[in-house]
């Protein structure tokens, strides 16, 4: 039998760990991104730095949270991707 396409996403059923996989992945991509976003600001826009007594600390923590999602999404797709080499994030 042929899995039929949900007509609402237009993509296949998953499964209920190919969901939780997804929505780890969503996690750490999310994240990633407000890391980089926060980083973003520090180093472009100078005038709200002054406001932030601990500025290098924030901004080593912010590193800290985007090489922590990273490396999740990295093990992530080390371990459920069906084919890790040609995958990418």
């Amino acid at each position: 039998m042929s899995e039929e396409i949900n007509p609402a996403t237009g993509q296949r059923p998953v499964s209920e760990g190919e969901a939780l996989v997804n929505a780890s992945r969503s996690y750490f991509v999310a994240q990633r991104d407000a890391a980089a976003a926060e980083l973003m600001i520090y180093l472009n826009r100078t005038a709200g730095v002054a406001d932030h007594p601990n500025v290098v600390g924030n901004v080593n923590e912010l590193v800290k949270k985007l090489a922590e999602a990273n490396e999740c999404l990295k093990v992530i797709q080390q371990t459920f991707s069906s084919n890790p080499a040609t995958t990418s994030q």
